[in-house]
């Protein structure tokens, strides 16, 4: 799940040898106008050999399979991961969508003022890792 501060989407891409987020593997979900991002949601990916199915509170909302993959670079999804929950702010990313420049890249003034304020938070309630 990736956030760039419009609580009405959310994003995920797919990064691996030969291809990332600016490649197709990327899909935009906009479910969140009705339900904000800044509500409590559930992420999830159903990674499977060939497959990988990414979800919020339990709906599909994209799948990349293997096939997909090999058309732009080696499956990177078959052999063991680490999890890394990345809190990052700002960057190229964010700045690519929202065009801010000023004061950081990616970041509205906004923001800026309301993490000095300490009225900013992230929060994750629970991490689970299963498998079947």
């Amino acid at each position: 799940m990736e956030f760039v501060g419009e609580s009405e989407w959310v994003n995920s891409a797919i990064h691996g040898p030969g291809y990332s987020g600016n490649t197709p593997f990327v899909k935009r979900d906009s479910s969140m106008m009705s339900d904000p991002v800044t509500k409590w949601h559930i992420y999830s990916v159903d990674w499977t050999p060939d497959k990988l199915v990414f979800k919020i509170d339990g709906r599909a909302y994209y799948t990349v399979t293997k096939a997909m993959i090999e058309k732009y670079g080696k499956w990177a999804f078959d052999n063991p991961k680490y999890l890394i929950l990345n809190f990052a702010l700002g960057g190229a990313y964010p700045g690519g969508v929202n065009k801010i420049k000023q004061p950081y890249f990616g970041i509205p003034v906004e923001t800026v003022d309301l993490i000095k304020q300490g009225k900013i938070k992230i929060l994750v309630d629970w991490v689970r890792v299963t498998k079947l």
